[in-house]
Formats: structure tokens, C-alpha cells, sequence
């Protein structure tokens, strides 16, 4: 995949971070993109420290990206401010540069609509600068899966 310049796009949970970052460190040139925030899949307080030590170490590796999608679909009850939280932990993470954001839409309608997701992720970025907004929304994932704009 390296080779030909291809992007190996996965979803994984938290439990499965010592093998993501093996591929990463093991093939240097492979770019990956971690899907649906790296999956905070268990919500007490316990298992969401344990997301967010997964997601700030995955941060640390430079060839592997994050799409923050479906950030309202492992909470039982999303609200504006559990997707907030976990949006804006996946970008301090990554920064604005290897962070790309999507609602997941349709799968995200079983957990929200479409403008209540977007407008949550329009919110939560709404003091960022307009380039990395730009580059959120927007150029991370036409570069990322070269779509030409």
C-alpha cells in the first residue's frame, strides 16, 4: 500500500492500539487514518481515560491521521456537549492538520440528524481559526483521498 501511495483507512478500538501503532512504526511510509474517533466504545470514566490515553498516543505518530466521525454514535444519549468533548480531545490530539472531520451520515441518523451533527461540529470549531476550519472540513480530506477542488 505504501508503495502505491495508498492509504490504509481503519476503525479500531482502544483495546487494539498496540497493533495500530506496530503497523504505523513497522511501515513508516504507510499513511494511516483511524476512523469514528478511534471508537470510545465504553462510556464510564473508566473506559473513556482509557480512549483518551489511546487517541493522544496514536496522536504521537505522525503517519497515522484521525477522522473525527460518528462522535455522537457510542454515547447512548450523544448531547452537544459529550460530542464536543470528544471532537475536541481527537483534535488536541492530532491537531487541526491531520484531523479530519465527518458526520458519518446516514449511519450517524440513528443517533442524531444531519443538521444536528454538523451544526455540533460547526459549534465546537466555531473559535478556530478559518484555515484550520478550512482544513478540517474541508482540505485534510481532499488531499487525504485526492480530490481535486
Amino acid at each position: 500500500m505504501a508503495r502505491l501511495g495508498l492509504t490504509l483507512e481503519l476503525m479500531m478500538y482502544p483495546y487494539q492500539l498496540d497493533q495500530v501503532i506496530d503497523v504505523a512504526r513497522s511501515i513508516l511510509d504507510l499513511q494511516i487514518l483511524v476512523n469514528h474517533c478511534a471508537s470510545p466504545i465504553d462510556r464510564d470514566e473508566e473506559g473513556m481515560q482509557r480512549w483518551r490515553d489511546a487517541v493522544k498516543r496514536l496522536g504521537r505518530e505522525p503517519n497515522i491521521r484521525l477522522k473525527v466521525s460518528n462522535a455522537a454514535g457510542y454515547d447512548p444519549e450523544p448531547t452537544y456537549d459529550s460530542v464536543r468533548d470528544v471532537v475536541l480531545h481527537c483534535i488536541e490530539s492530532f491537531g487541526p492538520e491531520r484531523s479530519i472531520l465527518a458526520t458519518d451520515w446516514p449511519v450517524a441518523g440513528l443517533k442524531t440528524g444531519f443538521d444536528e451533527i454538523y451544526g455540533w461540529l460547526l459549534r465546537t470549531t466555531a473559535d478556530f481559526s478559518p484555515s484550520e476550519q478550512r482544513a478540517l472540513f474541508h482540505d485534510n480530506a481532499a488531499k487525504l483521498y485526492r480530490i481535486e477542488t
